[in-house]
Order: C-alpha cells, then sequence, then structure tokens
C-alpha cells in the first residue's frame, strides 16, 4: 500500500486524474473537516450538512481536471463547500435582516480559505447595493461599509436623522430579496463527521457505472437512475464546473440532444466535435478520412477535448483502408491526449497493440482484427460487464472463433460475468427469463496450457435467447488468478478458450482488478498456419470498475508455408483475388479447398463458389456491366417446429470490384433470408 500522507496536494490531484482512488481518498481525509465546518457555518441540519459535504467531493472529484493551480486545492474544494451550502439555503427561500447579512460578511474569517468566500460574499452584496437608488445606496455605503453612525451620516450628508434612518429600512426591504442566499441562523458547533463518509463519496462516484453494469442500458432500473442523477446534478450552483460534469454525464448517457444543447451555449469546440462525430457514422472509410481532416481545419474543434474522438475514430479508417503508418500517427495524438480512465485512451492503446501485433507476426492483408475498450464493474460480490466500444476489421478468418470476444458473451444472463453470492448448485434467472446463470461446482479441475487449476468455480450459461443469439457456455474460474477455461455451443459451434499466459500484479477475487493484470487465452482448433491472439489487459482501475485492453487478431503466419493450409485458407486466398478481379486464379484456390477436404462447411462452400464464379468469369468474358456481388454459406435451422438462419461459422466472398457488401444490400435487397429474418 503506497502511503500518500507524505504527498502534496498537487501530488495527490495528479495521481486522482490517472485513475488513483487512494490518492482522493487521502484528499476526502485530509480536507473533511475544512468542507464540514464550511456547509455547517451556513447550515445547521446534521444530514443536510452531511449530503452537501458528500457532494462537495463528488463535485471536487469530477471537476479536478479543471483546476488549473493543484496546490490551491484546499482553497478551490472550500469555495465549493461554501456555494453548495448557499445554494440550498437560496432554494429556501429564507431571508434575513440586512444587519445580519452586513456582520455575517464583514466578520473575521478563521481560516485563508473563508477570506476566499467572504469576498464572493461582499462582492454579491455590492452588486445587490447597486441596484438600490442613489439616495438609500449612498446610506448604506455610509452605514454598513464605512461604518458610520447615523449622526455622522446625518452631518457629512445635510440630510435628517430621520430620513436616514428611512432610507436604511427601505433599503432593507429591497436587500432581502436579492440576498436571500444568506441564512438567519448559523451555527458554528463543530459536529464529527461519520465515519464512512470518504466510503460514501466514492460510492457514489460508482454509482452510474454500476446502473449501467448491473442493469444494462435502457431498462427501468438504469432510468430511473439516470432521471434522479440528472436532477441532482441540475441542482447544482450555476458555474464551469455544473457544465462540464453535465457534459460529461450527458456524454456517457448517450443523451446528444442535451450534450448538444449544452455545448453549443458552453463548449463550442465540443459541440462541433460531437456533431462531426454523428455525421461520419454513415460514411465508408475513404469518405470518413476526408470528412474528419475537414473538420479538423477549425481551430476551435481541433482544440477541443471531444476532437480526440475524431482523431481515434480517423485512426480506424486508416486502418482499414489500409493505410498504418497515418493510423498510428491518429492513435498516438490520441492515446496522449484522452485523461486517464477514459475509455477512449484504452481503446488508443488497444489499437496501437494490435498493430505492433499485426506488424510483427502476421500477413497485414490476410487477418481479422478486434480491438475493443472493455469496462467491467464490481457491485457487491458480483463482476459485471459494463461497455465494449471498438472496431473490427473482418474476414473469413473470424468465423474460426465466433465466441473470442469472451466477457461479453459471458455476461448474457444480465450482465453477470461472475456473482460470489450464487452458490454451488444455485441458479439466477434474468429479469426477462430468457437466460440462466447457474454454479455447477466450486472445487473444479481445469486443464490448460498455463497449468493445471484446482478449486474453480465452474458456471454455465444458458441463452435461450436476445441479442447475444442461442448458444450455451461453461466456464471456469480460479479465485485470485480469473477466468481459466470457457467452452461454447450452440447448434452448428463448439469453440473452446484456454489460459494460455497470465500475469497477476494484484486484486482478489474471480476478477482481479489492477492496473497490468493480464490474461492471453488460445483456441486449440484454430490451425498453426494462422497467428492467433486473445489477450485481455487491465489498463485503468480504480478498484470497482476498470478499462481493459481487449484484442482479438486471427491473421495468416508471415511462415505460413511450413504449415498444413485447410480449406479456410484457400477461401481467404480466392477472396483476395476476387477483389483483384483475378477470377480464374480465385477458382483454383476453391478447388484446392475442395482438395483437402477439410471440413464440411468449407467443402460446401467451395463447391458452390466453383459454380458461382465460373458463371461470373463468363459474363467477364463477354464484357457485361459487373455489380458488386458475392457467395456465401447461409445456415438454415429446424428447430421447435421453425426454420432459425444462423450466422454462425458462415462465408462469404467475391468480386468487390466496383462496390462492397453494403452497397449491395442497399442497391438490391436480394438477401431474402436475412431480411425475413429481420
Amino acid at each position: 500500500m503506497r502511503d500518500f500522507r507524505k504527498k502534496s496536494n498537487s501530488e495527490l490531484s495528479e495521481l486522482t486524474m490517472k485513475g488513483s482512488s487512494e490518492a482522493f481518498g487521502e484528499l476526502v481525509v485530509r480536507y473533511q473537516n475544512l468542507v464540514w465546518s464550511a456547509v455547517n457555518s451556513v447550515i445547521s441540519n446534521y444530514e443536510i450538512v452531511e449530503d452537501i459535504a458528500q457532494e462537495t467531493f463528488i463535485d471536487a472529484y469530477t471537476g479536478l481536471p479543471s483546476l488549473r493551480e493543484k496546490e490551491k486545492f484546499a482553497s478551490w474544494i472550500y469555495g465549493i463547500a461554501k456555494r453548495k451550502a448557499l445554494n440550498y439555503v437560496s432554494r429556501r427561500r429564507t431571508y434575513t435582516d440586512i444587519d445580519e447579512i452586513i456582520e455575517f460578511l464583514t466578520s473575521e474569517s478563521p481560516t485563508p480559505e473563508e477570506n476566499i468566500l467572504e469576498s464572493e460574499k461582499i462582492t454579491a452584496v455590492r452588486n445587490a447595493v447597486n441596484l438600490l437608488s442613489e439616495k438609500n445606496r449612498e446610506a448604506v455605503e455610509l452605514f454598513y461599509f464605512r461604518n458610520l453612525s447615523i449622526e455622522q451620516i446625518s452631518a457629512k450628508t445635510g440630510t435628517s436623522q430621520t430620513a436616514i434612518k428611512s432610507r436604511l429600512h427601505e433599503a432593507r426591504i429591497k436587500l432581502k430579496g436579492a440576498l436571500s442566499y444568506m441564512m438567519e441562523d448559523r451555527n458554528t458547533q463543530t459536529t464529527t463527521i461519520s465515519p464512512d463518509f470518504n466510503k460514501k463519496v466514492m460510492e457514489i462516484m460508482e454509482n452510474l457505472k454500476v446502473y449501467t453494469g448491473l442493469y444494462g442500458y435502457g431498462s427501468e432500473e438504469y432510468n430511473n437512475y439516470i432521471r434522479e442523477t440528472e436532477k441532482s446534478l441540475l441542482n447544482m450552483p450555476e458555474c464551469a464546473e455544473k457544465n462540464r460534469i453535465l457534459l460529461d454525464f450527458y456524454s456517457n448517457t448517450y443523451n446528444d440532444e442535451k450534450f448538444y444543447e449544452i455545448s453549443e451555449k458552453n463548449a463550442p469546440g465540443d459541440y462541433k466535435a460531437m456533431k462531426a462525430c454523428s455525421e461520419m457514422w454513415d460514411k465508408n472509410d475513404g469518405d470518413t478520412i476526408d470528412f474528419i481532416t475537414k473538420a479538423l481545419e477549425d481551430d476551435e474543434l481541433r482544440g477541443s477535448y471531444k476532437a480526440l474522438e475524431l482523431y481515434y475514430w480517423r485512426g480506424v479508417a486508416y486502418t482499414r483502408n489500409n493505410n498504418p503508418k497515418a493510423a498510428r500517427a491518429d492513435f498516438t495524438k490520441a492515446e496522449a491526449g484522452f485523461r486517464e480512465g477514459d475509455i477512449y485512451k484504452t481503446l488508443a492503446k488497444t489499437s496501437l497493440r494490435a498493430m505492433d501485433l499485426l506488424r510483427e507476426n502476421a500477413d497485414n492483408d490476410c487477418a481479422y482484427l478486434s480491438c475493443c475498450g472493455e469496462g467491467y464493474v464490481k457491485h457487491n460480490n458480483g463482476t459485471y460487464f459494463f461497455s465494449q466500444p471498438g472496431f473490427n476489421v473482418s474476414n473469413s478468418y473470424k468465423n474460426k472463433h465466433s465466441y473470442s470476444t469472451l466477457y461479453y458473451y459471458l455476461s448474457g444472463c444480465d450482465q453477470i460475468i461472475i456473482n460470489s453470492d450464487i452458490k454451488a448448485g444455485e441458479k439466477y434467472t434474468s429479469r426477462d427469463g430468457s437466460c440462466t446463470y447457474a454454479v455447477v461446482g466450486d472445487n473444479e479441475t481445469a486443464e490448460t496450457p498455463a497449468g493445471t487449476f484446482t478449486g474453480c468455480v465452474k458456471i454455465t450459461i444458458s441463452i435461450q435467447s436476445g441479442i447475444h443469439g442461442i448458444y450455451m457456455a461453461e466456464a471456469w474460474f480460479k479465485e485470485n488468478v480469473g477466468l481459466v477455461r470457457a467452452e461454447f455451443k450452440d447448434d452448428n459451434t463448439s469453440e473452446t478458450y484456454e489460459l494460455e499466459e497470465y500475469r497477476i500484479n494484484g486484486g482478489d477475487g474471480y476478477f482481479p482488478f489492477e492496473k497490468g493484470n493480464r490474461w492471453k487465452y488460445v483456441n486449440p482448433a484454430i490451425p498453426d498456419y494462422l497467428y492467433t491472439c486473445f489477450e485481455y489487459e487491465i489498463d485503468w482501475t480504480d478498484g470497482k470498475s476498470c478499462n481493459a485492453i481487449a484484442i482479438d487478431l486471427v491473421g495468416l503466419r508471415k511462415d505460413y508455408e511450413k504449415y498444413d493450409p485447410d480449406g479456410s485458407f484457400y477461401i481467404e486466398k480466392c477472396d483476395k483475388l476476387c477483389d483483384e478481379w483475378k477470377t480464374g486464379e480465385a477458382i483454383e484456390m476453391l478447388k484446392k479447398a475442395v482438395q483437402v477436404n477439410t471440413s464440411e462447411n468449407d467443402t460446401i462452400t467451395a463447391l458452390g463458389g466453383i459454380e458461382y464464379l465460373t458463371r461470373f468469369a463468363e459474363a467477364q468474358k463477354k464484357n457485361y456491366r459487373i455489380c458488386p456481388s458475392s457467395c456465401g454459406l447461409t445456415h438454415l435451422i429446424k428447430k421447435d417446429g421453425g426454420i432459425t438462419l444462423s450466422y454462425t461459422d458462415c462465408r462469404n466472398f467475391g468480386p468487390y470490384r466496383f462496390g462492397t457488401r453494403h452497397e449491395e444490400d442497399r442497391i438490391f435487397g436480394v438477401k431474402v433470408f436475412r431480411y425475413l429474418d429481420q
């Protein structure tokens, strides 16, 4: 455990922004009495004081990047506490006498931090006084700010004492409304802070992630929490920090309408960047590159934080356009600019690492690549899947590992990855009744290339319907190690993933959260001529949630000639030759796929492809106009008196010289089974 007590405020602030919850915890311990006193000097109700003190630290946590001089953390958080307390009072509309207000404003402050807020309040009073009539303003200035008596003011101005008293009385009445944020009864007693104060603050910070992971976007529980959280945020005092927090909140909850509404007025650069992001999705990769490049010419947009997302997505487009040098430059810029804890920072790191692995081990033109930044959250004794943004570059090698996004498919039952509250022999059924999570045993053995693991918890997941498809899964978890083995089965596929290498730097439980913890898996069924990497590494964590690098890479090895290729290898070669319009050579590749006869699916696909490409070649010879077309293998499954379409282990290839499958769908719409399946 690192000792944070000797760290300066500036050091603790920087560590907090890098994801250290312990560093922020030290700031809470260090200044909780100061915050408590600041709130308690305005409000006497214990429960209200505690709530506002907690909210103060939450605001400080989310607003820390906006504090330029981190060494002034004490003065800064003191100001936040006082403003929140005064805002609470203003909502209660409690009025007081102007004499008490001035006495409070000009009283001696016990700390330098309080002096800051006192000056703010004096400014507020002066602004209110400036709204008075000239005669009343003069009376207030002389009496309250210059401390002259009624007699002295009368002698100085030549006005009767009765008139001066009348003016002061009138001023008091008008100033009551303008200064209604002041409170009549200020309790100066000291109260002991509850021992779990620090814990409460940190728990509140995680609630949004917990609700998302536990219930998923769009659930009733999630929506209720979002509404409650939004209400509390909107009730914050008007300030720059409030706008920034609201922008983060609406961005993370995908409320584009509210995000645009606030950012257009308060963060125009972010507004332009997010507008550009929303407009780029329906473009192909080449158009995306041009569109983003043009958008980044705007100085205001380019200098905003959200512009980093545009750099990231342009890097994705460059990757798909086979321009790794340009892609690397954009990913590097994004990785350097995003804050620690931002999922896009993890995404950029994932993409850079995947590009290195691809360059070192595989043929860039014959590789399936998936780069994700996956988010997980712990709640009570469970670990839940939170998010999975990213991208992929696809080809037929994807068909060899349909379930390689392990945690995504294991979390098919209400986002649960593993929950130790569910004991051996017990099961949990999802809220919609379609999925079941069961614990088969808690003393199981799993054999893997990384070793033999005993005392494992074995779980089973049954997915009957929904976005995950229909499948069964079994998984073995070893305490203080994590997932060591997973098996998936559906009507057409059976796949196994085994732990090949792992590194645990710290953390505990069945999914240890610690930066640098790494797990690498292998699918034994994938042939040796292919290079594979199924890798997870925790990039950032605060102990309760984490962002993980998730790489799924399958590509043709650079030295593939040393191995005996199977049918899918020749089908993939056929697809590349089709792209180059070499139809005759493509047919020869399919004939080799039939000769090796390594799987029924490969052979059926190759035979169908030979017939299709032969007819296509005849059209080529006659110089017919050729539109985008393809040939593929689709699975139709009879079950329970009906027929369903399965995309598992499908094949697809063809001459896309004049278009892609995306345009083909739009032009023809001839994929009958696919459209009926919708």
